[in-house]
């Protein structure tokens, strides 16, 4: 088959970052002998990257055995604003032209996935243009998670677009697949029809052998070394606003209070629009036991997690009827089988299996209670969680995932 995948955010594996679904996907499908077609905006937020200099004109094919990324050409933005909603329909309008422009082979199924509508849109339009068959991705709820945020208001005319737009796309899709359990009602609320049997549920997935005598690259190993004589909590991913990254730093203010600053060393390794801001703020708290370090590519990222003591997940409290299951980033921590420190919200995978210390999100006491908790664990001997472990292989592999999603591609 030649499959087309839309995801204005899509990111390869030497990027990193948070949107690798596709191209893990990807490759999975090319190995079984598909062709497929990642097209992604010129920029992403996720990664602050040009994607130009990944990608390829649109008329060629990389390789029959991986997957090709192209552009449609997005403008620039800073911040969650107008800019960010006028590069969405950039995206649409963008691809919309360059498709029409092209001489590619017709796909036969298109994968429309939703980091915002407008890929939605243009992935049935481009599905009904060649006759292919089109995959609904649902990632984030539009406009549902916006309005329950206190983002929008149900009137508001960003809502009512999205809502019409999000309606047509469940009806028109060949299949839904969600990232999310449980949308068979919301979908058949929106649409007024009984659309359940169209809903397949496929979670994000990580390849568990990674973490399995993972190589340490020597930057790693310089880093070990450096703080060898301190136990090392590492965080991993974006520096924004959802992340809470403010309530860790003033957490570890508390514990240097407490007489812990010569035992741990916080590491912060990633990017993002409030880093800069989060590295002036450790140093007005004086906090000369945090580093922070660049993005590390994800192939680097089992050797890191398997150096370091413990694992820090963040998160801002949401009002969302969404709940955050699909972090790749919590996904490869509990894959490590090292302990956990995590926001207390519903939905985690970590919540379904128990092994973790929670903290109350926003609240810097309540984090540092939760890393005093972890070490008087650590002290009594080395962790493995093994729960954790066994729900990566058992609900979160990528090669199921992968066999899974293609009978949907095959049987839609």
């Amino acid at each position: 088959m030649n499959i087309w995948i839309f995801n204005h955010y899509a990111s390869n594996l030497s990027l990193g970052g948070a949107e690798t679904r596709h191209v893990e996907f990807g490759e999975a499908f090319s190995k079984k002998g598909h062709k497929v077609r990642i097209f992604v905006g010129s920029y992403s937020h996720l990664t602050e990257d040009n994607m130009r200099r990944f990608c390829s004109p649109i008329g060629s094919q990389d390789s029959d055995d991986s997957p090709s990324f192209h552009f449609f050409e997005t403008r620039r933005y800073d911040s969650n604003g107008l800019d960010r909603f006028l590069a969405s329909v950039d995206y649409y309008k963008s691809g919309r032209r360059t498709l029409e422009e092209s001489q590619l082979d017709k796909p036969d199924v298109v994968i429309a996935s939703s980091p915002h509508p407008y890929a939605w849109k243009l992935g049935w339009e481009i599905a009904e243009r060649y006759g292919a068959k089109v995959i609904v991705e649902i990632r984030d709820v539009w406009p549902r998670d916006l309005i329950s945020a206190g983002k929008l208001s149900k009137m508001n005319p960003v809502s009512i677009l999205f809502g019409a737009i999000e309606k047509k796309a469940y009806s028109r899709a060949t299949k839904i697949v969600s990232l999310l359990p449980g949308l068979e009602e919301h979908i058949c609320r929106v649409t007024r029809r009984n659309l359940g049997e169209k809903v397949v549920y496929i979670p994000n997935g990580i390849d568990a052998s990674r973490f399995q005598n993972p190589r340490i690259t020597s930057e790693v190993a310089d880093l070990v070394r450096r703080f060898e004589s301190k136990r090392i909590i590492a965080y991993l991913g974006s520096h924004g606003p959802t992340n809470d990254l403010e309530t860790v730093l003033r957490g570890v203010k508390l514990l240097n209070s407490d007489n812990y600053a010569e035992d741990l060393q916080f590491t912060f390794i990633g990017r993002g629009s409030e880093k800069s801001n989060l590295i002036d703020l450790a140093k007005e708290l004086s906090l000369d036991n945090v580093i922070f370090l660049d993005q590390i590519p994800k192939e680097s990222v089992p050797g890191l997690i398997h150096s370091v003591d413990a694992l820090i997940f963040p998160l801002a409290k949401f009002d969302m009827e969404t709940p955050a299951v699909s972090s790749y980033k919590l996904l490869d921590y509990m894959a490590s089988g090292k302990p956990i420190v995590a926001a207390d919200l519903p939905g985690l995978p970590l919540k379904t299996t128990g092994e973790g210390e929670f903290y109350e999100p926003g609240n810097p006491r309540s984090f540092a209670t939760a890393i005093e908790m972890l070490l008087n664990s650590l002290d009594k001997g080395e962790i493995v969680c093994k729960k954790n472990l066994n729900y990566i292989r058992n609900e979160r592999d990528i090669g199921a995932l992968s066999e899974k999603y293609e009978r949907v591609l095959l049987e839609a």
